[in-house]
């Protein structure tokens, strides 16, 4: 059924989150001191509500938009249908909609009439259809109401976002940094946890069914569908930064569990010391990469700083804003020249994989951003938006989940099953 969210029960660390949470498309402030990030806001209005099936928004024509009528979002079904990978004929004559779904499901709907059926059986919708710029326009309750495991998700106010989750394969991918038994508590911080805690989280994910995949292993599901032989559950694990407690704590215990992890580093802060953490080196690096657990993947060489406010924009990373003074051209030369050293350091210390992915550093993007990193060879790249990755996850948007101190094994389960896309 539709359901509508209160974004303002959105707290830090997924506290006091209505359930499923339209996460993808979330304009968040989540601060824990060096790890602070903003997530863009979106454009939709009560014109015309943004709309994502399965994580990945749809574009519309300008003459039939989805609208919102009488409370309902109306869009038009000819245009929802093929990102559901289902087909749909209409009639001219008789004005109704058949839509045929992937498992075998015959949806028929009529323009002007709000009785609709399914295998035959009808059902009532919300609103009666209507035809705007040639198309039949239905209500996004239609996908709940005629599809199998179909959810769909609106955020009335203030964003106008509806979500629409078709029977599709979910991916969490969870977010650690720092891991050491004496991380303070009762900070609910994403950024350091006791290890003890974390222990326990992942005995409870194992417990629950997951197994973890690596990248590479996951972006295979994304281009063939198949996932490796007895993984029914598959989660990802990452840690960003590098830090050498990742090594010392986090690594012990992802052995006992024989749990995949993904380490996102810093390469120019390896085996260094530029914080109050020490950072693992290349040996430790090699050490865990030759477990067959461990990926080491890219946090950039040198760009996980924010700029000073007086050269460039104090809010963004190095990576993700130009300085001042930097045209577009000089920009993507100099990020491009971080994101090579990078790919180069990990590749001549300790060998590289097939799939190669970028954590980007606060979570901060841009579309420049993306497409030097796609022609520098990074595959894939999560982001910190709350969310879970799906199969058709747009490659260089992978939604993650942070795991939070404080945060018990079950309740992270709860978090992971709150996530729509």
């Amino acid at each position: 059924m539709t359901k509508l969210l209160n974004f303002k029960n959105f707290q830090k660390g997924g506290k006091g989150m209505c359930k499923k949470i339209i996460s993808a498309a979330l304009a968040l402030a989540v601060a824990f001191g060096a790890l602070s990030f903003t997530e863009k806001a979106f454009a939709g209005t009560a014109t015309s509500p943004d709309v994502y099936v399965n994580g990945k928004q749809i574009t519309f024509t300008t003459d039939s938009s989805p609208e919102l009528f009488n409370g309902t979002t109306m869009v038009p079904i000819s245009q929802i249908i093929p990102s559901m990978g289902a087909t749909v004929v209409y009639n001219g004559t008789t004005k109704e909609s058949t839509i045929t779904d992937n498992d075998g499901t015959v949806i028929k709907v009529t323009v002007g009439s709000k009785t609709a059926y399914k295998n035959g059986v009808p059902f009532t919708l919300s609103q009666v259809p209507y035809i705007k710029g040639g198309r039949a326009m239905v209500p996004t309750r239609t996908f709940s109401q005629g599809f199998n495991n179909t959810e769909v998700n609106w955020d009335g106010s203030p964003n106008y976002v509806v979500g629409i989750v078709h029977d599709t394969f979910k991916v969490p991918i969870i977010m650690y940094h720092s891991i050491r038994p004496d991380a303070p508590t009762g900070t609910g911080s994403g950024a350091d946890m006791p290890t003890s805690q974390f222990a326990q989280q992942i005995a409870t994910l194992k417990n629950a069914g997951y197994d973890s995949i690596s990248f590479d292993e996951y972006l295979t599901y994304k281009t063939t569908g198949t996932l490796p032989s007895g993984v029914d559950k598959p989660i990802i694990i990452t840690f960003d930064d590098g830090y050498e407690n990742n090594y010392t704590e986090a690594f012990p215990i992802l052995k006992q569990y024989g749990m995949k992890a993904t380490m996102f580093v810093v390469t120019s802060q390896m085996g260094q010391k530029p914080g109050s953490l020490k950072h693992f080196d290349w040996n430790q690096a090699q050490i865990m990469k030759n477990s067959g657990l461990i990926e080491i993947q890219s946090h950039t060489h040198d760009l996980h700083k924010k700029h000073d406010g007086v050269n460039g924009p104090a809010s963004q990373s190095l990576l993700s804003a130009p300085y001042y003074h930097e045209t577009q051209t000089q920009y993507e030369a100099r990020i491009k020249a971080d994101l090579q050293t990078s790919y180069d350091a990990i590749k001549n210390n300790i060998g590289i994989g097939n799939t190669q992915t970028l954590a980007y550093p606060y979570g901060q993007t841009n579309a420049t951003v993306e497409k030097v990193a796609l022609e520098k060879g990074y595959d894939l790249a999560p982001t910190v938006k709350f969310g879970v990755a799906f199969k058709d996850s747009p490659r260089h948007q992978l939604d993650r989940i942070t795991a939070n101190e404080g945060q018990s094994g079950s309740s992270l389960l709860t978090e992971i099953d709150q996530y729509s896309y």
